[in-house]
């Protein structure tokens, strides 16, 4: 039996079963008892984080001290960003902070060091995959959560999404033959035999072939 399902009423003694007041006592515990189980699970936190609501999720984020949360993201955000939030402690001015916060804000994407496209030393930038996630008002909040994650001799030079469409070309080509006939008539005659002769012709037609 599990907690949140309990029913004191079915682990009374039998000689206790026909006592109404015994019956109904155990009906109302029951029934407090099964509130405060599913109340129980959200104490155990991380792996609960999808039982909390808005304000569970913001009260948890100022008991845990993660400074760069944000109260205006989504639910499912926030969920990321506290499930996170011991990890970017530990690496706290390193690539991987920035990219765990970087990821939490936009989805998919990718922090982008200096000497891997050519840029300035201690320069940085972001290339966020999804372009619809672009916003200024989102590129405010990742700029304050970067000043704390970020190791303070980098700079961020700049937050971009390579956008790639598709576009339908058909291509076609035609081949058709032609042919030319071209008659030829030879005569012969045979005297190979002396006192005959034998005469006849002959039709070769040629073809020429072209194509367009």
């Amino acid at each position: 039996m599990k907690l949140e399902d309990i029913q004191l009423e079915h682990l009374l003694p039998l000689f206790m079963r026909q006592d109404k007041v015994a019956c109904a006592i155990s009906k109302v515990m029951s029934e407090a008892l099964q509130v405060l189980a599913k109340e129980i699970r959200k104490l155990s936190t991380f792996d609960a984080l999808d039982l909390l609501n808005t304000a569970e999720l913001d009260a948890l984020a100022d008991e845990l001290n993660v400074l760069w949360y944000d109260k205006a993201f989504t639910d499912e955000q926030k969920r990321v960003l506290l499930l996170q939030s011991d990890q970017v402690y530990m690496r706290l001015g390193t690539v991987q902070a920035v990219q765990d916060v970087v990821t939490a804000v936009f989805g998919e994407s990718n922090v982008e060091e200096f000497f891997t496209y050519g840029g300035n030393p201690h320069y940085f930038r972001i290339e966020v995959k999804a372009a619809n996630e672009l916003s200024a008002e989102k590129e405010a909040k990742i700029l304050r959560m970067l000043e704390i994650v970020k190791r303070k001799s980098q700079w961020l030079e700049k937050i971009y999404a390579n956008t790639i469409g598709t576009l339908p070309l058909n291509v076609g080509f035609q081949v058709s033959f032609q042919r030319t006939a071209y008659p030829r008539v030879d005569q012969w005659q045979d005297n190979a035999v002396p006192g005959t002769f034998n005469a006849g012709a002959a039709v070769e037609t040629k073809h020429k072939d072209s194509s367009i």
